[in-house]
Order: structure tokens, then sequence, then C-alpha cells
């Protein structure tokens, strides 16, 4: 799931090569912490504006026992929002 956010994070801000050559350098280390040295490591250091990531997992909350309205397996989905620009007052 991890990689997978990750690879449409890439894709989304040209990054695919930096984002696969760190998730395969620390490949001892879990999906989580991968996944936050990536952001923090390789998408962090690159951008130079304020960047919003949001995903929607929804089909993990509806794949929870509390939930009938689903048993697929969960899947999680990122959108990236194009990085803020501050306006200066005129």
């Amino acid at each position: 799931m991890y990689l997978g956010l990750l690879d449409r994070l890439g894709e989304q801000l040209g990054l695919e090569d930096e984002l696969e050559d760190y998730w395969q350098a620390n490949s001892d280390r879990g999906p989580l912490l991968r996944w936050m040295g990536a952001l923090r490591e390789v998408v962090l250091a690159r951008l130079s504006a304020p960047i919003v990531i949001f995903i929607d997992e929804i089909d993990a909350v509806r794949s929870l026992p509390f939930s009938p309205m689903s048993s697929s397996p969960p899947s999680a989905n990122a959108t990236i929002v194009a990085p803020m620009r501050r306006h200066s007052a005129a």
C-alpha cells in the first residue's frame, strides 16, 4: 500500500526515480518508516513550496469489522494538491 502511494506521489511530482531509489535503498525499514522517510528526505527536500497530500482511506475504514458495507481489502488513494504559492499584498 505505501509503495503504491509513493508511486502515485512520484508520478504527480516528477520524482519517480528518486522515490524508487529511496525505497530500495531503505529496504531494511518497514513500509511506514520508508514512506515517512521518503516524504521527508526526498519530497520535502526537493520542493520549495508547501505541499498538501490528501489520502482517502475510506475503503480501509469500510473493511473494518464494525462496517457492514464491504469486505474488500483496504486500499488508499493519494491526491496531490498543487504546491501553494504565497501572494504578496500589492
